[in-house]
């Protein structure tokens, strides 16, 4: 029994921040709604528990809309966990310009290694970057050239239909919580 207790209390203390159970409140929607996505990663991409492990902080959003022709807007709202608790509260918007066509909803989560990357992500700077994918209904893949080596970026899709080859900006807007 004490054995169970000491082994118990050392992979707690070697846990990772990301990796601690959060609980929304309830009464938030976009709380609720970003447990939900993140529960939905985990459980469709086993493969991204690592990050989830490893990972000091991250942001979920759990709806993220696209649309355009030539020219396509996005915006998603999320939060960010950091350990066991909700810091903030963040907003995406992305412009990007190129051959496109369509519309679609993913949901998006973004992994922060270390704390530098998390800080650097709260401040108000554009992003540029570049894209490719294919999206009909929830079945689509993609690919996002330029992660830095301390953010890792991946996508679930929830339906639409989006054709693209673009380039263009993203914008991250943190907001504490208070």
């Amino acid at each position: 029994m004490t054995r169970l207790c000491i082994a118990l209390l050392l992979a707690l203390m070697l846990a990772s921040p990301a990796a601690a159970d959060w609980q929304p409140d309830q009464n938030e929607k976009l709380q609720v709604r970003a447990k939900e996505a993140a529960e939905r990663f985990r459980s469709e991409q086993p493969k991204l528990q690592r990050f989830f492990d490893e990972a000091y902080a991250y942001a979920v959003f759990p709806r993220v809309t696209r649309g355009g022709l030539m020219f396509a807007l996005g915006r998603g709202k999320g939060v960010v966990i950091e350990g066991n608790e909700l810091i903030g509260y963040v907003t995406h918007w992305q412009l990007t310009l190129g051959a496109q066509l369509g519309a679609q909803q993913h949901a998006q989560i973004i992994f922060f290694r270390d704390a530098e990357a998390l800080e650097a992500f709260k401040k108000v700077t554009p992003e540029f970057i570049g894209q490719a994918s294919a999206a009909l209904a929830t079945v689509g893949g993609g690919l996002s050239p330029g992660y830095l080596p301390s953010v890792a970026i991946f996508n679930l899709m929830k339906g639409g239909l989006m054709l693209e080859v673009a380039a263009g900006a993203a914008r991250y807007r943190y907001r504490p919580v208070k």
